[in-house]
């Protein structure tokens, strides 16, 4: 999804799209989804970053370096679940403790445990700049025949979903990608 919002000069090209990837599980990683978006109102510039969310926290990288927050999933305390706003609270007396009795078997804390405090950064060095750096190991890998770090199979993987976003824009509808078969469905 996507349009001219900022800029109606004539052109057909978007200024702002959106796109959302479904990856199902395969041998070498869980399922995912991939959230793309690119707003050239702003030309990206400092908002420009790769987020990745798991269980444990959430990673956030950037052209200057990478931040991890180790938020993680809240996890209801055992306190939470026989105290709080749910139906446990309706139980008998003795389903109560029953229940209680059950989540202590479990090893579910009474509170909830605490989460570690402030995130981790690591900043690239002064001067450092990510692009330049790709394109000079990319030009060696051309002049000089030092093995690549991404090789085609790898780029393909990187462009082809994003440009079947551009694709589902143009087309107005959803379209499918296989990323074992590197390949649309449509």
């Amino acid at each position: 999804m996507g349009g001219r919002r900022y800029w109606d000069d004539g052109r057909e090209v978007y200024d702002l799209i959106m796109g959302l990837l479904d990856y199902p599980e395969t041998a070498n990683h869980p399922a995912f989804t991939l959230s793309l978006q690119t707003d050239f109102e702003d030309g990206s510039g400092e908002n420009s970053l790769f987020r990745f969310v798991g269980s444990d926290g959430v990673v956030d990288v950037t052209f200057e370096g990478f931040k991890v927050k180790r938020v993680g999933i809240a996890r209801a305390s055992a306190d939470q679940i026989l105290k709080g706003y749910n139906s446990v609270t309706t139980f008998s007396k003795a389903q109560q403790a029953a229940y209680a009795a059950k989540l202590a078997s479990e090893g579910l804390s009474p509170t909830r445990p605490t989460v570690p405090s402030g995130p981790d950064a690591f900043r690239a060095p002064a001067g450092n700049d990510a692009r330049y750096d790709h394109f000079v190991r990319f030009f060696s890998s051309i002049r000089e025949g030092k093995p690549v770090e991404e090789d085609a199979a790898f780029g393909y993987r990187a462009a082809a979903p994003a440009l079947l976003c551009n694709d589902s824009y143009r087309q107005g509808k959803m379209l499918g990608w296989d990323p074992v078969g590197m390949r649309a469905i449509h």
